[in-house]
């Protein structure tokens, strides 16, 4: 499976849950049991992704803006999953829940329409298909492995301050 196809698969999951949890009628336990799944599967698919084709595509002028933008929206949600696992106030739990589903939306639109597409005009299916592979294999570590509190070492150092 190449890497837009391996990503765009895992983005349904995570549609489907930041889908849930931006509906009206979704209750607290409910949002509180999506956001569980989505604090694993999200930093094990940014972590991936950010090794897989951010790292990879830094160089590209006519992309890089993406991966730079994509590793800030990846940091902005890790923080906000960070905080979430420690808020008491429903209120304010519920507030940072929904940014965190509007970002994934946001991010996730943003990568099938605008990225994606780049990536298969510049990328050639054997790049493609081998960044596929170790995204694939990058994910399943990342899922397994204990998630550790703390930022993506693949922020750019340009980006840190």
């Amino acid at each position: 499976m190449d890497l837009v196809s391996a990503l765009k698969k895992d983005h349904q999951s995570l549609k489907k849950l930041y889908s849930a949890g931006l509906q009206k009628k979704t209750t607290l336990e409910e949002k509180k049991r999506i956001f569980k799944k989505l604090s694993v599967l999200v930093p094990a698919h940014s972590k991936s992704e950010e090794q897989a084709l951010y790292s990879n595509i830094t160089e590209l002028s006519r992309i890089e803006h993406f991966a730079y933008e994509g590793f800030e929206e990846h940091h902005l949600v890790d923080q906000l999953i960070r905080e979430l696992k420690t808020v008491r106030e429903n209120h304010v739990w519920e507030a940072k829940f929904t940014v965190v589903c509007e970002l994934l939306q946001h991010h996730i639109d943003e990568e099938e329409k605008d990225l994606f597409p780049k990536i298969n005009k510049m990328l050639s299916p054997d790049i493609r298909k081998e960044l596929g592979k170790e995204y694939r294999e990058l994910f399943s570590e990342h899922s397994k492995s204990p998630q550790k509190e703390q930022e993506s070492k693949y922020i750019p150092t340009h980006a840190a301050h």
